[in-house]
C-alpha cells in the first residue's frame, strides 16, 4: 500500500482550514448582524417600556406597534397630572365658595397650582409627550389628520409635516391644566388612528 505523500495531506489540510476559517468568518458576521438587530430592538424596548425616553430619532426607529404603545404608556401619567390639576383647581374653587379664603388667596393658591403642575410636566414628561405625538402625526396620513376630532390642532412644520402646536410652546412657559388633558386624548386617538390606517 503506497503512502500518501506529505504534501498533499498539507494541501488537504490547509484546504480544511481555509475552509474553517471562511466558515467561521461567515458566522461572525451573521452574529454580528443578528447582534446589531438585537440591539436596536432593545434600544426600541427600552423606549417603550419608558427605561429611555423617546427622543425624535429613537421615536423614528419604533414600528408603528410600539409607537402606540409607547403612547398608551404616556396616556395615564399626563391623565393622573390633568385629574390632579383639576382637582386641586376644584379645590381652591370650593374653598372660595365657602369663604375659606379671599380671592387674592384664590389667585396665590391658583397660581402656585398651575406653576407646579407646568414643572411637573415640564421636567417630567412633556418633551417625550410632544416627541411621540408629532411622531403619530408624522405618520398618519394627512388628509385623516386633518378630519380626527378630539385631537390638538396641527401646525405644518419646515420640513411639511404636520406637528402638534402645543409642541410649539416655548419651553419657558407654562403649560396649563387642559393642556396634559387635550394632549393625553390626542395621544390615545392618534395611536388608535395610526393602527387602524395600517
Amino acid at each position: 500500500m503506497s503512502r500518501i505523500p506529505s504534501s498533499v495531506v498539507a494541501l488537504v489540510a490547509l484546504v480544511i482550514v481555509i475552509g474553517v476559517i471562511w466558515y467561521s468568518s461567515a458566522q461572525i458576521v451573521i452574529l454580528k448582524d443578528q447582534v446589531k438587530s438585537d440591539e436596536s430592538q432593545l434600544r426600541r424596548y427600552r423606549v417603550v417600556l419608558g427605561i429611555d425616553p423617546a427622543t425624535k430619532s429613537s421615536a423614528k426607529e419604533l414600528t408603528n406597534r410600539e409607537l402606540q404603545l409607547k403612547a398608551a404608556a404616556l396616556i395615564p401619567q399626563l391623565t393622573d397630572m390633568c385629574n390632579s390639576g383639576t382637582k386641586d383647581l376644584a379645590e381652591i374653587q370650593r374653598l372660595l365658595n365657602v369663604e375659606m379664603i379671599d380671592d387674592n388667596q384664590k389667585e396665590q393658591r391658583t397660581g402656585v397650582v398651575r406653576k407646579q403642575l407646568s414643572e411637573r410636566f415640564r421636567t417630567m414628561i412633556g418633551d417625550e409627550s410632544f416627541v411621540v405625538d408629532n411622531e403619530l402625526r408624522r405618520r398618519i396620513d394627512p388628509q385623516l389628520l386633518n378630519t380626527m376630532t378630539g385631537i390638538t390642532k396641527s401646525v405644518i412644520a419646515d420640513d411639511g409635516t404636520y406637528v402638534d402646536i402645543l409642541s410649539q410652546v416655548p419651553p419657558s412657559a407654562d403649560y396649563d391644566i387642559g393642556m396634559t388633558c387635550s394632549l393625553s386624548q390626542s395621544l390615545d386617538r392618534l395611536g388608535t388612528a395610526l393602527l387602524m390606517q395600517h
